[in-house]
């Protein structure tokens, strides 16, 4: 028995060998490495090894064996962030039965994006195409509803769920109740307004149910806050039993417990502003999203350390607002000290991530800005710069290469790598159409 013992540990010690020996191993090299954290790399060199980045700089030794690719005339950038869409969520927009991002209900603290997520959508190779390796995929509000659940960061590579998840949860999704001004939800939010009669919107004053919401979700953070006292006496053994299970409060104590933010969704001056004494009263990490007039208080965002995820910069200005309002937002938050990350929100159109950037940087944005706010900037929101955002040794292989800057329209993806896994760029289905309509036979 023991000889057999010792075969079987002999043979799992040679197998465990044999798959570190047998990792994939790339050197990119003759490159110019973007790295966004650590300046420019002239012809430089980046070795892949395993999912991570082993080595980088302009005297790096090429691994024997290593897979060579000649980086001549190319740019290497780490890939792209979209931190707050629907992707795996939604497939077509009209066919109701591809959606579900939406759930009913009021606190659905213990919602997961996760366990919703198509790891087949279409939209995972169309995002590739563009350079976009990651996304913070995101559940929606219905009606009324405050907490939507958690949303999880997923990478582009993976056949599984399991596979493609980075890190779950990654943030909690509210929706800010309105306080009258601001008017709708906000652009982006994941909610559409019920359907109210005008007797029922007369006797509901919307600052009174303002109030309310904030009032409840303070106590389900106070209720967090004592159900995690009995969780620790009870595996301390100063209590003899666990608390009664409450699914609404676990959803919040990795939120209570500052270990991910909360991604607040608001919209108008007013209720932004109710949004940050909101932050600062419960003391939670936060990140709003959808706020269109963050322009408007870009200095009271930038003391309060709130970052933005802005998603508007491609919608039509309104008739009496400069053509070039939603162009400029990005440089105006920029100048006011307001960290931003750029989002598409949705799932269709998240090609148009980069060059929502490049629009942005026409428009008076530091080019070093526009890139970090497609790479670092939403990495370092939710918590995972330490693996994302940027070309350092020891993070995930979320590697791009490019024949020019990745933010420019005319730019095209050469190489692509995901946890260190050469992608198959021609495995997008809008790419696929393209090659089967250019090779239309032309009828005489």
């Amino acid at each position: 028995m023991r000889k057999i013992t010792t075969l079987i540990a002999i043979l799992l010690l040679i197998g465990a060998i044999s798959a570190v020996g047998l990792a994939q191993q790339y050197a990119i090299t003759n490159a110019t490495i973007v790295t966004v954290t650590r300046g420019t790399i002239y012809n430089g060199t980046l070795i892949i090894e395993g999912e991570k980045i082993a080595a980088i700089g302009t005297s790096v030794p090429v691994p024997s064996g290593a897979e060579i690719i000649d980086g001549t005339g190319l740019f290497i950038f780490p890939g792209m962030i979209d931190p707050n869409t629907d992707l795996g969520l939604t497939e077509i927009g009209g066919v109701t039965q591809s959606q579900d991002q939406v759930e009913m209900g009021t606190y659905n603290t213990f919602i997961r994006a996760s366990q919703g997520a198509d790891p087949n959508t279409i939209m995972k190779g169309i995002a590739r195409y563009n350079g976009i390796t990651s996304v913070i995929t995101v559940p929606r509000t219905s009606g009324q509803g405050v907490f939507a659940g958690h949303e999880v960061l997923f990478n582009m590579g993976g056949w599984t769920v399991d596979e493609m998840t980075d890190k779950d949860p990654v943030s909690m999704q509210m929706t800010f109740p309105s306080f009258g001004s601001g008017g709708a939800r906000a652009r982006g939010g994941g909610g559409r307004q019920p359907e109210q009669t005008a007797a029922q919107t007369q006797r509901e004053d919307p600052r009174e149910r303002a109030e309310q919401v904030l009032n409840t979700v303070k106590d389900l953070f106070e209720n967090t806050k004592l159900y995690i006292k009995a969780q620790e006496d009870y595996a301390a053994k100063r209590s003899p039993a666990p608390p009664e299970l409450d699914l609404t409060l676990e959803g919040l104590i990795p939120v209570v417990k500052g270990e991910i933010p909360l991604t607040i969704t608001v919209s108008g001056v007013d209720n932004m502003r109710e949004a940050i004494k909101f932050v600062k009263d419960t003391n939670v990490k936060a990140v709003f999203a959808g706020a269109t007039d963050a322009f408007r208080i870009a200095d009271e965002l930038a003391e309060a350390g709130i970052p933005i995820l802005y998603s508007q910069l491609l919608t039509t200005p309104g008739q009496n607002d400069p053509y070039d309002l939603y162009y400029a937002i990005p440089s105006i938050l920029d100048k006011a000290g307001v960290k931003f990350a750029f989002s598409i929100s949705g799932a269709s159109g998240i090609q148009n991530l980069p060059f929502m950037a490049g629009m942005a940087a026409a428009y008076g944005l530091p080019k070093d800005a526009a890139l970090k706010s497609v790479t670092i900037y939403p990495a370092e929101m939710y918590g995972v710069d330490d693996i994302l955002g940027s070309l350092e040794v020891g993070k995930l292989a979320n590697v791009v290469v490019t024949n020019g800057d990745m933010l420019e329209p005319a730019t095209k993806v050469i190489h692509e790598f995901i946890r260190g896994a050469k992608v198959d760029l021609a495995d997008n289905w809008q790419y696929q159409q393209y090659l089967k309509y250019l090779a239309r036979p032309i009828k005489k």
